[in-house]
């Protein structure tokens, strides 16, 4: 496999320890990064496609552990190169056809950084004010058109008796 472009790895190495205090199975970018062009050379010789569980597995740690190591400063080169390498070969499938739409779409929203995105594009204002001034128009006018409204002819009046309270 003809590797092009290998990443520039920053000298000096911080972070020796995992958060829960255990060491770091790699210390050395260029460590990781030899390991990186063994497997992509392994699968090249199989046959086998480049995906980042099997990267992981054939370095010994997690998925999870692997995309932590891109956070660390120095490290952080290697792993998007890494990264970049299995991006395109997933590409290359995507053209040759080779792979399921419904798990390809997975696949790059998790480790590609894909996005679904959707776009809604609005014509004319929509104001608060607005809105309300309408509201207010439409109540006026339905109080206007109640105040012309005839008095009920059929209005039956009445006498409010008090009641007397009867002594027994």
């Amino acid at each position: 496999m003809a590797l092009q472009a290998l990443p520039q790895i920053p000298t000096g190495t911080r972070g020796f320890m995992h958060r829960d205090g255990r060491a770091r199975k790699f210390l050395d970018p260029d460590e990781l990064l030899v390991r990186f062009c063994e497997y992509f050379d392994m699968c090249e010789r199989n046959g086998k496609p480049y995906t980042m569980t099997g990267l992981s597995l054939c370095l010994g740690v997690s998925p999870h552990t692997l995309l932590d190591y891109e956070k660390l400063k120095e490290f952080n080169p290697v792993i998007r190169w890494a990264k970049s390498v299995i991006i395109d070969q997933v590409e290359a499938r995507i053209l040759e056809g080779l792979v399921n739409p419904m798990g390809l779409a997975l696949w790059l929203k998790n480790y590609a950084d894909y996005k679904d995105k959707s776009e809604v594009q609005h014509t004319g204002e929509i104001s608060l004010s607005t809105r309300i001034q309408e509201a207010r128009r439409r109540v006026k006018g339905k109080m206007e058109a109640d105040a012309q409204l005839p008095a009920p002819q059929n209005v039956i009046e009445a006498e409010v008796v008090e009641d007397q309270a009867y002594d027994a």
